[in-house]
């Protein structure tokens, strides 16, 4: 039994006392439809696949979506996990990016040419079981030649490819979604399952790459191996407790989870969102990258999954008055909302201000709803605009129930000078509370080695 189903939950219970309608699950009896196993390479295509997980989850279910088998806890056979959760699925949504075939590894050799890779196991082990193979194509990928794929995989060029666009992602998982649901109509019934809050209640689910960026213990019958338990941190969960307690009363709370590289700040936030999403607050995610350098990366991820969650009916009035600025974060917004206004077409500066008020009218709006947490990832990484639309966020006066958690890297504060602008601005603001993590004490890794160990052969 994992350690994390005792005392910890129970002590996350006490600290976020529900503000909102928890959310149940409850138990159906009958025989499920097959699941959907999505393969996705992590430096390829991981957001994507992220978002139609999020999307596939809403749609069948938590326990019949597979995902992410690099997540597969310590000394567990990867190769046993992935058998078995392939044997259970009949669709295998495979997506490829423009790096699918070109990723490598240290040796510089492709990692699609190694024997142990992931994403080749996965396929190969799906076309000798026979399941049905739907390659789908992101980022205006192609589709590979069967020239261009080692040994095994050659078949995988023959099945025939879906696009799914950025610009019609709405349209395009309609089609995607209509024709899983045939594969599955044709495909036998096989266990008992236990029905996802989301698939039976409406809930918007939990972004899927906020569990895959902190290792996020998932949810029972989610078909993805167990984390590590999460312990201690119980000082700083008192601080995120007491910032919920704000924005629930409608006093917009910032939360800055900063550490080293390692040290658990995204499991952390990862851990404490969940407990929120439990209890009926909206959480969306969105994080910086290294090598991206875009402007307001973490606001447009979160904008873009809420796009894609919100009923058709509910999306308008949930953006806000200035719902027409945001077109300039998510272009598939003028597609989507009918009659929307265009943006302002002023001086940059002018422009930038509307934007940036269109992003707080947006959070305020939706929080009339039900709260909202905002994870914004890796601000170490953040450009200027970035940042100063966060201090927008936080200087904002608007009612809003909306908790914020922005996590960074300590060791990047000295050579990131927009972040330590940021931040020490964020120090006269109130409502904004700093986080410093520190390695866990010798009883918190004690457990963790415990749990990662396994049990005893005594108490086997």
């Amino acid at each position: 039994m994992s350690t994390w189903a005792t005392s910890p939950r129970q002590r996350d219970t006490a600290r976020f006392p529900c503000t909102c309608s928890n959310v149940g699950r409850s138990v159906v009896t009958g025989p499920s439809p097959p699941g959907i196993f999505i393969s996705y390479r992590r430096e390829d295509s991981s957001g994507h696949a992220g978002r139609l997980h999020d999307h596939l989850v809403t749609h069948f279910g938590a326990e019949r979506v597979f995902i992410d088998v690099e997540g597969i806890e310590a000394g567990r056979d990867f190769a046993a996990v992935l058998d078995a959760a392939l044997a259970d699925s009949q669709a295998v949504v495979v997506v490829i990016g423009p790096r699918w075939l070109t990723v490598v590894d240290r040796d510089g050799r492709p990692r699609i040419e190694a024997a142990d890779d992931f994403v080749r196991l996965e396929i190969e082990t799906a076309l000798t079981l026979g399941r049905r193979l739907v390659p789908v194509l992101v980022q205006g990928a192609r589709m590979p030649a069967e020239e261009e794929l080692p040994g095994a995989l050659g078949p995988l060029s023959r099945f025939q490819a879906f696009e799914l666009s950025d610009r019609h992602w709405r349209s395009d998982m309609g089609r995607l979604l209509s024709l899983l649901d045939r594969v599955a109509a044709n495909a036998p019934a096989r266990r008992p399952f236990v029905a996802s809050p989301t698939a039976t209640l409406g809930v918007t689910p939990f972004p899927a790459a906020l569990v895959a960026a902190g290792g996020a213990e998932p949810e029972v019958g989610s078909g993805s191996a167990a984390a590590l338990p999460f312990v201690g941190r119980h000082a700083e969960q008192d601080v995120l407790a007491a910032a919920w307690s704000s924005a629930a009363g409608g006093a917009r709370a910032i939360v800055v989870i900063s550490g080293e590289p390692g040290i658990g700040k995204t499991r952390l936030v990862a851990e404490t969102a969940r407990a929120l999403h439990a209890q009926g607050a909206l959480v969306l995610y969105g994080r910086c990258d290294e090598d991206l350098g875009v402007s307001y990366q973490p606001f447009v991820e979160a904008l873009r999954y809420f796009v894609d969650q919100a009923p058709g009916y509910e999306l308008a009035p949930r953006l806000g008055e200035s719902r027409g600025e945001l077109v300039r974060l998510v272009p598939e917004l003028g597609e989507l909302v009918p009659d929307l206004p265009p943006p302002t077409t002023a001086d940059s500066e002018t422009e930038r201000y509307q934007l940036f008020d269109a992003v707080v009218t947006w959070l305020a709006a939706t929080s009339r709803e039900q709260p909202v947490v905002l994870v914004l990832d890796d601000i170490h990484w953040a450009t200027r605009p970035t940042l100063l639309l966060l201090r927008h966020l936080a200087r904002s006066v608007d009612p809003m129930r909306v908790l914020v958690f922005a996590t960074c890297r300590t060791s990047h504060l000295g050579r990131a000078q927009p972040l330590a602008e940021l931040l020490a601005d964020l120090r006269r603001v109130q409502g904004v509370d700093r986080v410093s993590l520190a390695g866990l004490d010798h009883a918190d890794v004690g457990t963790l080695i415990g749990a990662a160990l396994g049990p005893s052969s005594d108490e086997a």
